[in-house]
């Protein structure tokens, strides 16, 4: 019994994302931005996995994007594969560069690892931009080809948001199982206290490797996803400030939480469409709401909620703590 329930709230949000297109009849429009929801959230889950996860620094996320959008749509358009074989030749791309940005983490941490995670995602785009020969440079790269599944060509909207939410399901169910695996509480051991996780025996660097290379895989394949779904790439697409962006995603959802960066895209991709008359006010909403969130709730809003949680089940627990205050005032 207490099985069916754990499951029945993930079934019937399924079927809620799976009917929501025909119940409501969204527009085009509607879909992109679900859409790009689900492509955000693929990419919060990695920086979520190397942050929340493994507690690895990075404010280069944007760049292992970038890599993962250009290395696809070039391979596609000059060297004539298709959309499967392009995508997985991206994600190797993504995982060995990961390998090469985690090897410095193996001796830093904190701010010095965050300044070498920030300057790869500003040499990324630096690259890409003067290799305009490659990549178009300053102009981009237009007209994108739709993805080709087989005999199949997603042409629609509806389409593109079901591919998107496909992947997003399995980048979701991966990171759960990765979280419950060995690694995953090699990760949250490595986290809470290296040196205590490297008494233990856990091989510190590898893992460390490990977190670098399953967070650049997730970006990579939320490139692979905007550029086509966009159909149009530019530098300036995957500059710091979306790397902040993801940043302040899994800040605010949750850190550690595959919720968490589901959350935290819904609330940051949604906000600049309902205030792009002010954009600079989405900026100020997520400085505050970082400074709320570290404040109040420091496990996201996610985090918060499932606190909530367990003192509505548990009221007795919430009473006990109120008597104990109660005394300690009576005492004083």
């Amino acid at each position: 019994m207490k099985t069916f329930k754990g499951f029945l709230f993930p079934l019937i949000l399924l079927a809620f994302v799976l009917l929501l297109p025909f119940a409501f009849r969204l527009s085009g429009y509607v879909l992109y931005l679900l859409g790009q929801v689900g492509i955000n959230a693929l990419a919060a889950l990695g920086l979520n996995l190397l942050m929340g996860l493994a507690g690895q620094v990075s404010l280069g996320h944007a760049g292992f994007v970038a890599i993962g959008a250009y290395v696809s749509v070039l391979l596609e358009i000059r060297g004539g594969l298709s959309f499967f074989p392009a995508l997985l030749a991206a994600l190797f791309a993504c995982g060995l560069l990961g390998v090469i940005i985690g090897l410095p983490a193996l001796r830093l941490s904190g701010f010095y690892l965050a300044v070498v995670t920030m300057a790869f995602g500003l040499v990324t785009i630096q690259v890409i931009t003067n290799l305009d020969w490659l990549t178009g440079g300053p102009h981009g790269i237009r007209n994108i080809p739709r993805p080709r599944i087989g005999s199949l060509t997603v042409h629609s909207d509806l389409a593109m948001y079901f591919l998107i939410l496909a992947f997003l399901l399995l980048g979701l169910w991966t990171y759960q199982n990765l979280r419950r695996s060995r690694t995953g509480r090699a990760f949250q051991a490595l986290r809470d206290n290296e040196l205590s996780a490297q008494a233990y025996g856990i091989p510190v660097a590898r893992y460390k490797l490990i977190a670098f290379v399953c967070s650049a895989v997730y970006a990579g394949l939320a490139g692979v996803l905007y550029a086509h779904q966009v159909r149009y790439i530019h530098p300036n697409d995957f500059s710091l400030f979306l790397s902040l962006g993801y940043m302040a995603m899994i800040v605010i959802g949750g850190l550690g939480f595959a919720s968490g960066a589901l959350v935290g895209s819904i609330v940051f991709t949604l906000l600049p469409y309902f205030l792009t008359r002010m954009a600079w006010v989405t900026w100020v909403i997520q400085g505050f709401a970082i400074v709320f969130i570290l404040r109040l709730a420091p496990f996201g809003l996610v985090g918060a909620w499932n606190v909530l949680k367990l003192k509505w089940q548990r009221p007795e627990s919430v009473l006990m703590r109120l008597a104990s205050k109660a005394r300690l005032v009576r005492k004083s």
